[in-house]
């Protein structure tokens, strides 16, 4: 039979005029005509129709029956429609002359006319979903909800002998389902509260298949395959079982016995999808109020928190208002301690001041230099250049130990001591056992002094000298540009009784130079070593090769100093005194 020839049967007015639905179909399931009361289906099913269509192209041409011997390309084969007293024939030809033998053409006769009865299933159907819909949004929690909606299922009469509704445990990710709800004759064997719930391994029965692999399951007879899950509350004959799907995931599967043979059709797979989404639907909204309820229950704690912190935290600044205004009020009364003890300060400095000499004395061969750096505003360092006779000049360093108000204190005793014995004693040792018996018996703090002494006689240049425990003086000679240092036997003033001094001489020839200087020199450190006495004998020797005067050594010695320990300031105090005799 070619295209032509199909024309025609396709437009004879006998088929279009039957009472019963009539559709032409290709193989694919397209419907390429089809009568006036095959229209109302179409517009009922919207094409449901068309997979029972596709479905009776697969089934075993085996029950395949010939009709019209004399044309082997003919045949008729009888399926099931969606009532039990509806068939339907499909007449089909298998080869077209000239086209494609892969493509098929039928003739679809349903022979039944009950078409009320399938509106009506339709209609109930359509009803069910929307007081499902309608209904569902009261229900708070998963158990509720899941028994309204076994109910309502076990409503719909359509061969619904038994529901179950199975959720996945843990939700979504669980290798085990539950029984949420149940409905219809098996509820019986359950407890009403279903306390002991059943479980099943999801690698198990319909219901484990359709969790599998993703889809809905229909069996027309459960004997007759052998993945069926049996268990003491229920054994059906026919089932039906679709995904519940939420966020992409089957969550779990509705479920539908009947302990008779019926055939589920795609109408009830349909509707089962359709209200397997509702259901879900509903659990996500239950689920998301509960995580709603959750975090609204962390952020009234967060907020709670929040305000007992703040609480807190106003008593905490109430405290430290009251800790400010205390404390504003005595730095107000440190301030003006401060600004007393600093006129003190101020006073003691200029009384300081005025123990250094002022000027030095007068001889046309001798040229007097000094610098004088204390640690603090007030320090321990003391020299002085005096005139003892009319022949005899003293000169003395000292340094003691401490620093501020008290090592200044001792600083002026001692130059107040060594003023009173100076004048009336020519030995540097006599002076220094007279100095240390005094602050003997004045020191009972552990504080000491060291000092040198030297007596100068202006007419010979010789000079005799006593050391205390000092740092030793540098004697450049300028016959050999060499440096010699200037010692003696003798201890610290002030710290033992009845210590005695030796005493040293030599002469101070024209161009030799002396340096006196306190600890606080060669005591300066950088973060690895001292300055140390064989730098400052280097600096003070090529200063004077150099041909450098009194003033631009101690300078030099000075930045040397701050070079090395790359700080301005000093540690300790730091004192320099520079003679040096002239050439005439």
């Amino acid at each position: 039979m070619n295209r032509a020839e199909l024309t025609g049967i396709l437009n004879n007015s006998k088929v279009k005029n039957l009472k019963h639905p009539v559709f032409f179909v290709t193989h694919a399931g397209r419907v390429i005509s089809y009568n006036k009361s095959a229209a109302e289906l179409i517009r009922l099913y919207s094409g449901a129709l068309i997979h029972s269509i596709e479905d009776s192209f697969d089934q075993d041409k085996k029950n395949n029956q010939k009709i019209f011997k004399n044309n082997n390309s003919i045949f008729i084969n009888t399926i099931f429609g969606f009532e039990a007293n509806c068939t339907c024939q499909m007449i089909w030809f298998p080869d077209f002359e000239g086209e494609d033998t892969r493509q098929y053409a039928g003739v679809l006769i349903w022979e039944s006319g009950n078409h009320a009865a399938i509106e009506g299933r339709y209609i109930h159907y359509l009803k069910s979903i929307n007081k499902l819909s309608g209904n569902s949004n009261k229900y708070k929690n998963i158990h509720s909800l899941s028994r309204f909606f076994a109910n309502e299922l076990y409503k719909a009469e359509y061969n619904f002998y038994h529901v179950g509704l199975f959720l996945r445990d843990p939700l979504f990710s669980g290798s085990e389902v539950i029984l949420m709800a149940a409905a219809g004759e098996s509820r019986q064997f359950l407890k009403k509260d279903l306390s002991h719930r059943y479980h099943q391994s999801i690698s198990t029965g319909v219901i484990g298949k359709v969790i599998t692999e993703r889809r809905s399951i229909i069996v027309d007879d459960t004997d007759k395959i052998d993945f069926y899950h049996s268990t003491s509350l229920f054994r059906g004959k026919s089932e039906i079982a679709v995904p519940i799907f939420l966020h992409n995931e089957v969550m779990g599967v509705i479920n539908i016995e009947s302990k008779e043979l019926v055939r589920f059709d795609s109408s009830d797979q349909a509707f089962l999808e359709a209200v397997a989404d509702i259901y879900a639907a509903n659990i996500y909204r239950i689920e998301t109020h509960k995580e709603i309820q959750k975090k609204n229950s962390e952020l009234e704690n967060y907020l709670d928190q929040i305000r007992k912190y703040n609480e807190k935290l106003e008593r905490q600044s109430k405290r430290l208002r009251n800790a400010l205004e205390k404390r504003i009020e005595i730095q107000k009364i440190v301030e003006k301690q401060n600004e007393k003890i600093q006129n003190k300060l101020e006073m003691g400095a200029e009384l300081q001041k005025s123990l250094l000499p002022r000027s030095f004395p007068d001889s046309p061969e001798l040229v007097f230099h000094a610098c004088y750096y204390p640690n603090s505003q007030l320090g321990g360092d003391l020299y002085d250049v005096c005139t003892l006779d009319d022949n005899h000049i003293g000169i003395i360093i000292a340094d003691v130990s401490g620093y501020g108000v008290s090592a200044a204190m001792i600083a002026a005793m001692f130059k107040a001591y060594f003023n009173n014995f100076s004048k009336s004693l020519l030995s540097t040792a006599g002076i220094m056992s007279r100095l240390n018996r005094a602050f003997y018996s004045v020191l009972q703090t552990g504080d000491f002094i060291s000092a040198f002494y030297m007596i100068l006689d202006t007419r010979n240049f010789k000079a005799i000298y006593t050391n205390a425990g000092h740092t030793f003086p540098l004697l450049y000679r300028a016959s050999t540009a060499q440096i010699e240092e200037l010692d003696t036997s003798g201890f610290f003033v002030g710290l033992f009784d009845r210590k005695e001094y030796q005493e040293q001489e030599t002469v101070i020839f024209p161009g030799d130079r002396l340096l006196f200087y306190t600890d606080g020199v060669v005591e300066s450190r950088n973060h690895k070593n001292q300055f140390g006495i064989g730098r400052l004998r280097t600096v003070y020797l090529n200063e004077i090769l150099n041909g450098s005067e009194g003033k631009e050594i101690l300078n030099k010695i000075i930045d040397e100093i701050q070079r090395f320990t790359g700080r301005s300031s000093f540690e300790d105090d730091v004192t320099l005194l520079n003679i040096e005799r002239m050439v005439l």
